[in-house]
């Protein structure tokens, strides 16, 4: 794969590839509204099921459904694995 240029040199946002950091976005008003993004992906791991995952939200600089109520996170989940 081919990653576009560097749009932002600064390691502060959630659009600089440089800084691979988790950004999440609350307004205290309604915590279940929060919006996150963990650029490109979740994993480490180039060959990783998750290394990619977040790769086209990051590229359009938006953000995913990030909402902090157990209630809610249950309604997004896409898979759930028991210790």
């Amino acid at each position: 794969m081919i990653y576009p240029g560097l749009k932002c040199i600064e390691e502060a946002t959630i659009l600089s590839q440089r800084a691979q950091a988790y950004a999440q976005y609350v307004l205290l008003v309604n915590e279940d509204d929060a919006m996150a993004l963990l650029p490109i992906g979740q994993s480490e791991h180039p060959g990783g099921l998750y290394h990619l995952s977040g790769y086209d939200l990051w590229r359009r600089g938006e953000l995913r459904p990030a909402p902090l109520s157990r209630e809610k996170v249950e309604k997004i989940e896409t898979s759930l694995k028991s210790l």
